[in-house]
This record gives structure tokens, C-alpha cells and sequence, in this order.
């Protein structure tokens, strides 16, 4: 893989507001990454947006807030090119004060390249569109939203929600607390969909197999499917459903919803 990277942008702005001040530090990157590469980014605070487009490398743009200006000083982000692509975000050692600073990524992901992406955030947003090869989302506290996504999916979130749409080949969604919204169109994989202390509601437009397992929920089912739930020594169940793969749905403390 070439180890290349060319900068295209890199600018200091400072914005005033009425009753505080945010500075900033934006920085463009190519990678001009081959077929099969991984593409790994790691970030405690911020947002990330990976989006498809139609380019042969793949562009990350990078930018970091902070209340005051010091605090710019104080962290960085670096890139390693010798396997793929891993970018972190990182801080000095004497300066703790993540709570005035966050970092924000946008990646263009390059149409027709399959590549292995790994995102694990702290706190934010991970929004995941189009894009082809695998991918791996790992979150603590935010929403993680996945649409069209042509690979295998692996998605892990402690709280907020997860909504994922037009991923054939969705293999794991994991929450703690909050809702898992999913619809699926077509199946590629075996899936499962487990909450600890949360919804699943899937709206599922294909055939397949259906196992669904409470401890302490509900189980609301389609009447199309005409699917019976039976209650036993620990909690509720149901199976439903044929096709060449199974879904399974379970929770320990949320309701599970299927509609067609």
C-alpha cells in the first residue's frame, strides 16, 4: 500500500460568541488507500461522518474545538500509514480537561474499494453511509446510524440508539440502554440483535427465521407472521418464520417489536 498522504488544507479559525469563545483547528488529508486495507479511527469526544464518494482515495477532514485557545495546544491528531490507515486522537499528558473539547471527523470513503473500517468514539455521533467492505462501530454514549452500508456490520453502543437500514449484511447490533431501530430488506448473514436494558424493534422486509427472547419485556409480532409468544420460567419467547438464515432477537429488560 502506498504511505503517501498529501495535504490538502489546514487552517486556524477563531469564532466569537455572545457569551463565550470557540477556536478551532481544521485539517484535510488523501489517503490513497488499496483494496482490502483497514481504516481505524479512535476519538474520546465528537462526531464522525463516514460518507461514499466518487474518488479513488479516501479524504478525511478533522476539526477541533476547544473554549480556549491553549487548549488547541494541547491535542492532536495522528496518523499511522504503515498497515491501512489508523488515525487517534491524542492529548498531552499533563492536560485533562476533555470536557472543553471535542474533535469531529467527515470521511469520504471511496466508492468501489473494499476496506475494513473500525471507528471507537467515547462520546458522539457515528453516522455511516454507504460505503463497502467491513466495518466495526464502537460507541459509549450517542447514536450510531448505518444506511446502505455493503458488508458485514458490527455495531456496539452502551447508550443511545442504534438505527440501521439497507445493511445486507448486518452480522451484530449490542446495546445497553436505548432502542435498537432496524430494517431489513435482505439478508446476506445469520444476525443477532441484543439489548441489555433496551428496545429492539425491527422492521423486516425479508424472509428469514426468527428467534426472539425476553427475561422482563414484551413481545409485540405482525399478525402476518402469525406467530404465537409463549411465557415460561424466564420470561417470553418466539419463533417464527423460515428462510435460509435466522435472526435472533434477545433482551433482558426491553420490549422487542416486528413488523412487515
Amino acid at each position: 500500500m502506498k504511505t503517501s498522504m498529501i495535504t490538502l488544507s489546514a487552517c486556524l479559525i477563531f469564532a466569537g460568541g455572545a457569551f463565550s469563545e470557540e477556536y478551532t483547528r481544521t485539517e484535510t488529508m488523501t489517503f490513497p488507500l488499496s483494496q482490502g486495507d483497514n481504516v481505524e479511527i479512535y476519538n474520546i469526544n465528537g462526531d464522525i461522518t463516514l460518507e461514499e464518494w466518487d474518488s479513488s482515495g479516501l479524504e478525511l477532514t478533522y476539526v477541533i474545538t476547544c473554549d480556549d485557545l491553549a487548549s488547541l495546544d494541547h491535542i492532536t491528531v495522528e496518523f499511522d500509514t504503515g498497515q491501512g490507515l489508523e488515525c487517534s486522537v491524542e492529548y498531552d499528558e499533563d492536560w485533562d480537561d476533555f470536557n472543553n473539547s471535542n474533535v469531529d471527523f467527515m470521511v469520504h470513503m471511496p466508492a468501489g474499494t473494499e476496506l475494513g473500517y473500525q471507528v471507537a468514539f467515547v462520546n458522539g455521533t457515528i453516522l455511516l453511509s454507504g460505503g463497502s467492505g467491513s466495518s466495526r462501530l464502537e460507541l459509549v454514549n450517542g447514536d450510531i446510524v448505518v444506511e446502505g452500508f455493503e458488508g458485514g456490520l458490527v455495531t456496539s453502543l452502551v447508550n443511545g440508539n442504534i438505527d440501521l437500514s439497507g445493511s445486507s449484511g448486518l452480522n451484530n447490533a449490542e446495546l445497553v440502554n436505548g432502542t435498537i431501530n432496524c430494517e431489513l430488506s435482505s439478508i446476506m448473514n445469520d444476525i443477532e440483535l441484543d439489548a441489555v436494558s433496551g428496545d429492539v424493534d425491527l422492521n423486516l422486509l425479508t424472509s428469514a427465521r426468527v428467534i426472539v427472547e425476553t427475561i422482563s419485556g414484551e413481545i409485540e409480532i405482525s399478525d402476518n407472521y402469525n406467530a404465537a409468544v409463549e411465557e415460561n420460567y424466564v420470561g417470553r419467547s418466539s419463533e417464527f418464520g423460515e428462510g435460509d438464515y435466522t435472526i435472533e432477537i434477545n433482551t433482558i429488560s426491553g420490549n422487542v417489536s416486528v413488523t412487515d
